[in-house]
């Protein structure tokens, strides 16, 4: 199902900002209005919107929820985790966004524990967040056994896949880190793999091509960063010096994007 764009999310949050000022207090039309200003990154708005909220009533999971998403946007980790978790219960969105703080905060064991959940099931956000703890956790046959359980269930989800390709990659499984790359379509991390298994085979115009479209889809991605680094090497090593320490930076602080569950 295609997630709806920041564009379309404008669009809805101008209407719903047309139901608000004929019914300023309903708590149903805020919630809807808060989730539209998160998905089109309006994040004063938000704020604004989450005040008029615990006006009214904000001891919901789904008010908390997005309460935790507004801590995450501007950097409140610590305050997201305890958001978080005051609500944690039933509510799977809540859940995935908890293991998701926690891997930002680098406590990889907690978002797994997180994760231990029987109703998530095969979720396909929930084992891309399984994956990356795993591959965090240099637990890399353990991420693997996750990847063949969501190829046997037919599970079709490229950030997974893409996540995947990065585990294959570093466990020298180059094969399988194309064949998840490939399932990975256009996504940043299937494709920047693509790109280091051509670095790897001497194509550096290929292996540059891929970079460069990793990064104009994810300018802070890591490995793509890296690669960039490494095919600059020879050509002009000051610059390779500092992408490759870019690189590395990336690659303790920046995880990728998320769509945040339950909002």
């Amino acid at each position: 199902m295609a997630r709806p764009s920041a564009s379309n999310e404008q669009d809805k949050l101008r209407r719903l900002n047309g139901f608000l000022e004929q019914d300023p207090k309903n708590k149903n039309i805020i919630l809807d209005s808060l989730e539209a200003a998160l998905g089109a990154n309006d994040l004063e708005q938000a704020a604004t919107l989450f005040a008029r909220l615990t006006a009214v009533e904000a001891t919901e999971p789904r008010a908390a929820n997005l309460a935790g998403l507004i801590a995450l946007r501007n950097g409140r980790i610590a305050d997201a985790i305890n958001i978080f978790t005051s609500v944690l219960g039933s509510d799977l969105g809540v859940r995935l966004n908890l293991a998701w703080a926690h891997l930002i905060a680098h406590n990889h064991d907690l978002a797994l524990a997180t994760l231990d959940y029987e109703e998530l099931g095969s979720d396909p956000l929930a084992l891309r967040l399984r994956v990356q703890a795993l591959h965090h956790l240099n637990r890399l046959p353990e991420a693997l056994v996750l990847g063949e359980q969501a190829t046997e269930a037919g599970i079709e989800d490229s950030a997974l896949f893409g996540a995947l390709s990065n585990v294959a990659l570093d466990a020298d499984k180059t094969q399988l880190a194309k064949i998840y790359a490939m399932q990975a379509t256009d996504q940043p991390d299937g494709v920047a793999t693509l790109g280091m298994l051509a670095l790897g085979a001497g194509d550096h115009g290929a292996a540059a091509a891929f970079f460069h479209k990793a990064l104009s889809g994810q300018p802070k991605h890591a490995r793509a960063t890296i690669g960039r680094g490494l095919l600059l090497l020879q050509s002009d090593p000051i610059t390779a010096a500092a992408e490759l320490e870019r690189g590395a930076v990336l690659f303790g602080t920046h995880l990728g994007s998320w769509i945040a569950a339950g909002a």
